[in-house]
């Protein structure tokens, strides 16, 4: 059986990033607020990862 990996809980970056891994005949057939509050949660987690990219400086810089 196929398997997906959802969010389960997101807080702090991605060291706050909780995942875990249902059916996809679960996933289909859960709530629908449960799958869209799963697309709101991944989304912001897009967002954040392209906040933390753009504030990120090396440490190291090459010549």
């Amino acid at each position: 059986m196929m398997k997906a990996w959802v969010i389960e809980s997101y807080e702090n970056g991605f060291s706050g990033l909780k995942q875990k891994e249902i059916s996809i005949l679960e996933l289909v057939t859960k709530r629908k607020s449960s799958f869209i509050k799963n697309i709101i949660n991944f989304i912001k987690l897009l967002y954040n990862s392209i906040i933390l990219l753009g504030e990120y400086e090396p440490r190291y810089k090459l010549d």
